[in-house]
């Protein structure tokens, strides 16, 4: 299930699996990722596969390691304490087999890679979906700056069409500071953003 979620686009929360050491930089990760929540979740519902590891069983069980992993597949197995199992009249220890575990959270986006799972809600509400529009906006603005010549440096006199009037009523004060504006300020007459050098401050 993919989540068809633009790169700038914050998201309501993510849960992560399998990556408890993680949680010591989960500010960055929050920030890296535009999540308002991340959990390090050791209690959600997980799907649990079983396979040979095939390396060490095989030398040991040769032809009927095709048999015990059809078994393994189907969870026609029984657990033992210690991480082993019993299946198909054999008793594997721990090290031979390798377990995978993978968040099941419904309706949510899941992302695994070995025993880590990444679990995303991509439910978007209206907040959610106007700070991506502002953040896209800036994305923009500042490639618009780039193309225009301006330096890094350089302050800005900001003018927009009305169809931003939404987000600049709310972020008007962020987006100057991204772009380093002087003043933003909607315009009905353009169609396109208007960037122009703040000549006062020369």
């Amino acid at each position: 299930m993919e989540a068809n979620i633009k790169l700038r686009q914050p998201v309501r929360r993510i849960v992560v699996r399998g990556a408890n050491a993680a949680a010591d930089h989960a500010d960055e990760i929050r920030d890296e990722l535009r999540v308002k929540e991340i959990s390090f979740d050791e209690e959600t519902t997980v799907e649990v596969t079983v396979k040979p590891n095939f390396p060490v069983l095989g030398p040991r069980l040769g032809s009927k390691i095709k048999e015990v992993a059809a078994a393994l597949q189907r969870g026609d197995y029984e657990d033992l304490d210690g991480g082993g199992v019993s299946v198909a009249g054999e008793t594997l220890s721990a090290d031979e087999v390798q377990r995978t575990e993978r968040v099941i959270l419904e309706g949510w986006v899941v992302a695994h890679d070995g025993n880590v799972s990444v679990a995303l809600d991509p439910v978007l509400d209206d907040g959610l979906i106007l700070e991506g529009k502002a953040l896209e906006l800036v994305r923009a603005l500042n490639e618009q700056r780039k193309q225009e010549g301006l330096e890094l440096t350089d302050r800005i006199a900001l003018r927009l069409p009305l169809e931003h009037s939404e987000v600049v009523a709310e972020y008007a004060d962020w987006i100057a500071g991204e772009i380093l504006a002087t003043s933003v300020d909607l315009d009905h007459s353009l169609d396109t953003p208007l960037i122009e050098k703040d000549r006062s401050l020369s």
